[in-house]
């Protein structure tokens, strides 16, 4: 293992590839909510169950992927990952109803499996133990760039062309990466420990902080990556103080959302690895998540309300500040606790599997709770779970 070599170059161009690969998906989470008849459904729900199938189907390929990086090499798995990105892309534009949707959604949740952990992986390969919040802001800061341009691009030209033509556009930057894949990423299989993973990811929870760490990434993920992600464009719309005074700026919903979600991705190539950074010096880190989250906890059960606009904007920023915070904080533990241990491959996958886990039940929750308990519910439910998470590092900080 070729340790903290070539600087962050490498870790650079890996989250590129990822970037590249995530512009489809990101545009999904802005415009299906909106626009679900233009791409032949039947009911909203039916848009939340696109947004979460990839992220179930993550949960049981996610094994199965280590166990791929362990015999058949880093570099084939992450090439075959972004052909499959390519493919699944186009389908958004190309194809149309639920259930072919439906399809290429659950394709696209392989390929992430496969890009995530390799870039994971490569990271870990890459970084030492001094610099592990540095590499792992690096790479959540770049591939994010991915989340700005399809969240944001996807929404205008929702709004100025047809919902559904950006999965055309979107798919021919997955070819890029291929370039990138072949240079940077390691030929060899990542095999420290991988062929023993179904047995290993069990024993993970023999560890407070690495149980810790997995519940750490579920209720951040369903709290950020569910039901924010899946719902700021549908509360952004049905927003009591919205529509005369955005009409007045000529932005839709779809582009008002876009926007605020894609301000966190043109701040994170700076800030996350900044905060990365800091987190490398005097054991900051446990306490740093501690802080994010509390913060988290009280902007989630602000933002449903019905306040001033301007203030209601600031405090969705803020939330974004403290996701980017959570984000890398949380990557960088596991990170520390994968170097530490004696089978990397278990951790790195149990923390994306809790990622997947609760990406994949938040859209279906967060719709859910909205049905039955108006657009507060979702987000007072977020709010709670990232409280005792707080609690939580309050106790191991």
């Amino acid at each position: 293992m070729n340790k903290g070599s070539g600087g962050l170059r490498p870790t650079a161009m890996v989250s590129l590839v990822t970037a590249f690969c995530l512009l489809g998906d990101s545009m999904l989470y802005i415009v299906l909510p909106l626009y679900w008849r233009d791409f032949g459904l039947e009911s909203v729900w039916q848009a939340g169950a696109l947004l979460a199938v990839n992220r179930l189907v993550r949960l049981p390929f996610n094994p199965l992927a280590v166990w791929l990086y362990a015999n058949i090499g880093q570099r084939t798995c992450m090439a075959l990952a972004v052909v499959t990105s390519l493919l699944t892309t186009s389908a958004y534009s190309l194809v149309s109803g639920f259930w072919p949707l439906l399809t290429a959604r659950c394709f696209w949740g392989a390929a992430w499996s496969l890009l995530r952990l390799g870039a994971y992986f490569s990271v870990l390969q890459f970084s030492s133990a001094s610099d592990h919040g540095r590499h792992m802001g690096t790479y959540n800061g770049i591939f994010r760039l991915g989340s700005l341009f399809g969240m944001l691009g996807g929404a205008f030209i929702a709004e100025l062309s047809a919902p559904n033509a950006a999965g055309c556009i979107f798919a021919g930057f997955s070819l890029l990466g291929l370039p990138l894949v072949y240079k940077y990423v390691p030929a060899g299989a990542f095999k420290s420990g991988g062929r023993k993973i179904f047995g290993a990811l069990g024993a993970l929870f023999d560890s407070k902080l690495t149980a810790a760490l997995i519940a750490t990434s579920f209720f951040t993920a369903l709290a950020y990556q569910g039901i924010f992600n899946s719902m700021l464009s549908f509360l952004t719309g049905r927003h009591e103080i919205k529509p005369d005074l955005l009409a007045s700026f000529g932005l839709g919903a779809a582009s008002v959302a876009g926007f605020l979600q894609a301000l966190r991705w043109t701040w994170e190539p700076y800030l996350a690895p900044k905060i990365g950074r800091i987190s490398d010096t005097g054991g900051k880190r446990r306490s740093l998540l501690q802080k994010n989250c509390f913060w988290a906890a009280f902007l989630f059960l602000a933002v449903s309300y019905k306040i001033d606009l301007w203030a209601w904007l600031s405090l969705v920023i803020l939330l974004q500040l403290t996701g980017t915070g959570i984000t890398t904080l949380t990557d960088a533990l596991a990170a520390d606790i994968a170097a530490d241990g004696k089978n990397a491959p278990a951790v790195l996958s149990a923390h994306s599997l809790a990622i997947d886990f609760g990406s994949a039940v938040g859209p279906v929750v967060g719709y859910s709770l909205n049905n039955y308990g108006g657009i507060h519910a979702p987000f007072f439910m977020a709010g709670t779970c990232l409280l005792l998470i707080a609690l939580l590092w309050r106790r191991l900080a």
